[in-house]
Protein backbone atom coordinates (compact mmCIF):
# COMPACT_ATOMS: atom_id res chain seq x y z
CA UNK A 1 0.00 0.00 0.00
CA UNK A 2 1.16 3.11 -0.52
CA UNK A 3 0.10 4.87 2.71
CA UNK A 4 -3.44 5.43 1.22
CA UNK A 5 -5.79 3.26 2.76
CA UNK A 6 -8.75 2.39 0.29
CA UNK A 7 -11.74 3.93 0.63
CA UNK A 8 -14.00 1.45 2.18
CA UNK A 9 -11.21 1.55 4.84
CA UNK A 10 -13.13 5.01 6.55
CA UNK A 11 -12.73 4.89 10.24
CA UNK A 12 -14.21 8.63 11.08
CA UNK A 13 -16.79 7.07 12.76
CA UNK A 14 -14.68 4.60 14.63
CA UNK A 15 -13.16 1.49 14.28
CA UNK A 16 -14.23 -1.81 14.01
CA UNK A 17 -11.49 -2.94 15.74
CA UNK A 18 -12.39 -1.23 18.38
CA UNK A 19 -15.43 -1.93 18.54
CA UNK A 20 -14.67 -5.62 18.60
CA UNK A 21 -12.07 -5.13 20.90
CA UNK A 22 -14.52 -3.27 23.44
CA UNK A 23 -17.42 -5.81 22.97
CA UNK A 24 -14.89 -8.91 23.46
CA UNK A 25 -16.00 -10.26 20.00
CA UNK A 26 -14.23 -13.25 19.03
CA UNK A 27 -12.28 -13.37 15.59
CA UNK A 28 -14.97 -15.20 14.11
CA UNK A 29 -17.39 -12.64 15.12
CA UNK A 30 -15.41 -10.03 14.11
CA UNK A 31 -14.35 -11.17 10.78
CA UNK A 32 -18.26 -11.48 9.90
CA UNK A 33 -18.99 -8.02 11.06
CA UNK A 34 -16.10 -6.68 9.43
CA UNK A 35 -17.44 -8.48 5.84
CA UNK A 36 -21.00 -7.60 6.33
CA UNK A 37 -20.03 -3.90 7.12
CA UNK A 38 -17.88 -3.29 4.35
CA UNK A 39 -19.56 -5.45 1.68
CA UNK A 40 -21.40 -2.64 -0.12
CA UNK A 41 -18.69 -0.27 0.69
CA UNK A 42 -16.34 -2.09 -1.40
CA UNK A 43 -18.67 -3.24 -3.98
CA UNK A 44 -18.82 -7.13 -3.83
CA UNK A 45 -21.56 -7.64 -1.88
CA UNK A 46 -22.20 -11.08 -2.69
CA UNK A 47 -18.46 -11.77 -2.82
CA UNK A 48 -18.61 -10.94 0.76
CA UNK A 49 -21.60 -12.70 1.92
CA UNK A 50 -20.43 -15.81 0.64
CA UNK A 51 -17.12 -15.64 2.65
CA UNK A 52 -19.38 -14.46 5.67
CA UNK A 53 -21.20 -17.59 4.79
CA UNK A 54 -17.60 -19.65 4.87
CA UNK A 55 -16.57 -18.19 7.65
CA UNK A 56 -19.95 -18.81 9.45
CA UNK A 57 -19.49 -22.76 8.61
CA UNK A 58 -15.98 -22.96 9.40
CA UNK A 59 -17.15 -21.50 13.23
CA UNK A 60 -19.99 -24.12 13.06
CA UNK A 61 -17.92 -26.96 12.64
CA UNK A 62 -15.28 -25.93 15.07
CA UNK A 63 -17.83 -25.35 17.94
CA UNK A 64 -19.21 -29.09 16.94
CA UNK A 65 -15.71 -30.55 17.41
CA UNK A 66 -15.35 -28.80 20.65
CA UNK A 67 -18.91 -30.08 21.94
Amino acid sequence: MNGEAPEHYNNDEGSLYKVAKERGWNPYLFDIVKRLERSEKKGEFKIDLLKSKFVIDLWLKETEEND
